[in-house]
């Protein structure tokens, strides 16, 4: 069995790509460690706030290679920029580095908002699947049409890529059957808001979709 990773990238700001991932990696399944990887180049440091790790991340950082610490339930988080310098001055081969102290049966999610970065491709190579996280808005599927475009451009075959649709904010207006023909592409799962009784099966569903997801490719 080789490590599973799994890519979230938001289609645009605001539709819960780093929530969605901070559950992510609690619910798949694994076998080895759970890594979260917050691979957001400009240091926002998102899951260092999320898990309160901002002082253990900083003191087990080197420079040139990516901070480690471990979150009190025992999953580890992975912060690849402090700051927008960091994120200018990190490699992949340190990324690499890491991966390969992890053992092989290691899950690893991340929350990739820059996923075409240099930095971030030996996560994106190894994905199983990417998900690509977008509300149901004029402005969400006009940003995702892009990001769609983009990736396949840079050759990802749409085979690996799983689109959510994310109602958090209830602003939706443009129905799935609309989204997929625009898009040409399948709608995964459409997420309504964690307060909807539908939220769980529903993640649930999604969620047992992924875990059933090809090996990652190299």
């Amino acid at each position: 069995m080789t490590q599973r990773v799994f890519c979230v990238v938001g289609a645009k700001g605001g539709v819960g790509a780093t929530t969605l991932a901070t559950k992510l990696v609690q619910r798949l399944p694994a076998h080895g460690e759970r890594l979260i990887v917050d691979a957001d180049l400009a240091g926002k440091r998102n899951l260092a706030v999320w898990y309160n790790l901002t002082e253990d991340l900083d003191l087990s950082r080197t420079v040139g290679a990516a901070a480690v610490a471990k979150v009190k339930d025992g999953f580890l988080v992975m912060e690849l920029a402090r700051t927008y310098e960091d994120g200018l001055i990190q490699t992949s081969s340190s990324l690499l580095r890491t991966l390969g102290s992890l053992s092989q049966h290691a899950l690893v999610v991340v929350d990739a908002p820059q996923p075409f970065a240099a930095t971030v491709r030996p996560f994106v190579t190894r994905a199983a699947k990417i998900i690509v996280v977008s509300e149901p808005s004029r402005l969400g599927i006009g940003a995702a049409r892009a990001l769609l475009e983009a990736m396949g451009r840079a050759g990802i075959a749409s085979s690996r890529i799983a689109f959510l649709l994310s109602d958090a904010r209830g602003i939706g207006t443009i129905e799935r059957t609309d989204i997929e023909r625009t898009l040409h592409i399948r709608v995964s799962a459409e997420l309504p808001h964690e307060r909807d009784h539908r939220f769980e099966s529903t993640f649930r569903e999604f969620v047992e979709a992924l875990a059933g997801a090809p090996g990652s490719e190299s």
